[in-house]
């Protein structure tokens, strides 16, 4: 993820709609020319970002001498001494061929004519205190055989001697990359024989803070800011992602379009107050390089974000001794040793080395966002990893001989899913009977005595589907979770949440009651192509604290949940017949849905056997899944159950008529409407939903 966005510093972008924008218009072509522009350009853009309250401009490139008539070099310099000009700053290369340029000293008014003479004022003031900068690149030159004859030390280039004075502040533009070309560091300062150089970013700081850097061993004091080195006097640069994401980016040529404007008319806020660096993105304008977020992006990452650092808005990083490190590492193997080996379950082996492993990474980030210690975050990562693999397969060799006495004693008489997950949690205690919080899934075929009867004569035929049937509900039971209980007929019965606890497991119940009812659309169209009836189901769920467990006889046992909660669930599978739905649900259940599934209140009713009245809800879609039919449905449907419920049936009976006259066999609304009719104001018995509407 990306760190925040700098208010430091804002980029203005030679990109390809600059350099296309430009050639196009024959106006800018004479004025500026082709790539590289005369730098008037750069004139007229520094007076144009003063305008807009840029707190100065720097040029991530170099000005050096282009020899001509040096009539852009002229008004550049102009333009960069009129009031008003923010600071302008620019870098130096480096080559082996610049001559040597000597130390800092006093700025002179104009250029003499010994270009050693004037140069030292390029050099921006560096104090180093006991420690040596580091010094420049060399190169070796071979003759004509690739012998090498000599070897040459780099140099800053000089600029232009119309500029040297105009100027503010030059820096270098060493890329600084790691071994691997990755660009994660900067030294501040390299020397020659006279002295440091500054990078561009150090030089444009130092002025701005109006400070001299000093560089001591482990420390570069900026003012009141002491900003921590590594060993070798560098310190680590935090892109905190993309440039464009950490960078607010503009494009070159929406600032030269906006140049004839009086006041400016691209948003000042985007400018006051920041340093605006021009730049390259185009091909051939910039350099390409590496950072830890990027394989490729232009150079200017590396001045951006050090810039932003120095001046305060960004941070550097810093690495801990290496003791934390392992420290930390040995901790964290430790915890994840004792973790995996407490459990067999192959969710904790897998589980708790990648969380672990995740929460590492994370906090190594998290670190790094909030002190700048930059963890090894790989080490990190790879401890736990390594650790929890080391256990899992101490595990394994300990557990074998488990797992097969387990599969002997319990695959006789328990579902061989349920088997499976005791034998990779070995946990014998999920079959002690003891309370747990469950949801009870009851389904039945709707009619299947006249379906059976239907295919008396062709007892294989009725097999084959039931068997077909019982598979494909059960294939998305298994998939949400559920342990099935038994088969009644053709009737299911699953526990959701035992005997391994699932946190969410009425929504999980829901979502495959939903589920279920979508494969019968598919199963039917495959019967249907065979001339075989349709199937149709009914769902109840309930949620509820039941006593589950192993239960039976010394012959035989059985896993299930018993308690009023258990056949509660029965009997909403069965009121499905009297409110015309296919799922229905109990209070519990629905409350724990919300948001996650759409569902309906239908009525009221009565438990048999007891005085209490518990209402019901039909499952009618997954969250956000309803058609505007179905919503416009269960609105009406609300207001007319609320009207019967304050006995008024003449408004209820409206609000009922126009919900039917949207969907036409909606079974709740029918058999409200003709509770409404009748009168009928108790609730709705469950012992017999049928006999109640029609007595």
């Amino acid at each position: 993820s990306s760190g925040p966005r700098s208010k430091a510093v804002t980029i203005v972008a030679i990109d390809d709609l600059t350099l296309s924008s430009v050639a196009a218009d024959e106006a800018l072509r004479r004025e500026f020319g082709d790539w590289p522009y005369d730098r008037t350009l750069w004139a007229r853009v520094a007076l144009h970002l003063g305008k807009l309250g840029a707190r100065a401009v720097v040029l991530d490139g170099t000005l050096e001498d282009r020899g001509g008539d040096g009539a852009g070099d002229e008004n550049l310099a102009e333009a960069l001494r009129q009031p008003g000009t923010p600071p302008f700053f620019a870098g130096l290369s480096t080559t082996a061929s610049a001559p040597l340029l000597p130390r800092e000293g006093a700025r002179p008014t104009a250029p003499p004519d010994s270009l050693v003479a004037w140069a030292g004022a390029l050099r921006t003031p560096v104090l180093l205190d006991g420690v040596t900068a580091q010094p420049f690149d060399q190169l070796d030159r071979h003759d004509a055989h690739g012998v090498t004859t000599s070897r040459v030390a780099l140099r800053p280039q000089p600029p232009g001697p119309a500029l040297a004075t105009a100027v503010t502040a030059w820096g270098l533009l060493d890329a600084e990359a790691d071994p691997d070309g990755v660009l994660r560091r900067s030294a501040f300062a390299r020397s020659d024989e006279n002295g440091p150089w500054p990078t561009l970013a150090l030089a444009v700081a130092a002025h701005l803070t109006k400070t001299t850097p000093r560089l001591s061993s482990g420390t570069l004091e900026l003012g009141a800011r002491a900003i921590p080195l590594d060993a070798d006097g560098a310190a680590r640069l935090d892109y905190g992602g993309r440039l464009q994401a950490r960078f607010d980016t503009v494009s070159l040529s929406s600032v030269i379009a906006d140049l004839p404007n009086t006041p400016p008319g691209l948003p000042r806020e985007r400018f006051e107050g920041r340093v605006v660096v021009l730049a390259g993105f185009a091909l051939g304008t910039a350099d390409v390089r590496a950072t830890p977020f990027e394989r490729a992006t232009p150079g200017v990452a590396k001045h951006a974000t050090e810039l932003d650092a120095l001046l305060g808005d960004g941070v550097f990083l810093r690495s801990p001794p290496p003791w934390v490190s392992w420290l930390l590492a040995a901790m964290l193997g430790a915890v994840t040793a004792w973790l995996v080996t407490r459990s067999r379950r192959a969710v904790v082996e897998v589980g708790v080395p990648l969380a672990l492993a995740v929460a590492s990474w994370l906090g190594a980030g998290l670190t790094v966002m909030t002190t700048g210690v930059l963890l090894p975050a790989l080490g990190l990562l790879l401890a736990p990893l390594v650790s929890g693999a080391l256990s899992a397969v101490a595990n394994r060799v300990a557990v074998s001989k488990d797992k097969v006495l387990l599969r002997e004693t319990f695959g006789r008489y328990m579902e061989r899913q349920l088997v499976d997950q005791l034998v990779e949690g070995k946990d014998l205690r999920a079959l002690d009977a003891k309370v747990e919080d469950i949801t009870v899934f009851f389904s039945d075929i709707k009619g299947f005595s006249s379906f059976s009867e239907a295919l008396r004569d062709k007892p294989e035929v009725l097999k084959r589907v039931l068997n077909v049937y019982l598979t494909r509900v059960t294939k998305v039971l298994f998939d949400q979770g559920a342990c099935i209980d038994k088969y009644i007929g053709d009737a299911v019965v699953a526990l959701f949440g035992a005997p391994v606890p699932i946190e969410d497991h009425a929504v999980r119940a829901c979502l495959a009651a939903l589920e279920v009812q979508q494969a019968l659309k598919a199963l039917n169209a495959e019967f249907a192509s065979e001339g075989l009836p349709d199937i149709s189901t009914r769902i109840g769920l309930n949620t509820d604290a039941l006593l589950v467990g192993n239960f039976g006889s010394e012959q035989l046992t059985d896993y299930t949940a018993i308690g009023d909660g258990m056949n509660l669930a029965a009997r909403l599978e069965a009121a499905n017949k009297a409110f015309g739905t296919s799922i229905l649900v109990g209070p519990e259940t629905a409350r724990r849905v919300q948001g996650k599934v759409e569902v309906r209140e239908l009525d009221s009713v009565r438990v048999a056997g007891k005085q209490e009245i518990i209402p019901v809800f039909e499952v009618m879609a997954r969250a956000g899944q309803l058609t505007a039919t179905q919503t416009r449905l269960r609105e009406l449907y609300a207001q007319a159950l609320e009207a019967w419920r304050q006995r008024k049936p003449t408004e209820a009976t409206r609000l009922l008529d126009a919900a039917l006259q949207l969907v036409p066999d909606d079974g709740p609304s029918l058999a409200l409407r003709l509770r409404s009719e009748s009168a009928q104001w108790e609730p709705v018995s469950l012992i017999d939903p049928i006999r109640n509407l029609k007595k």
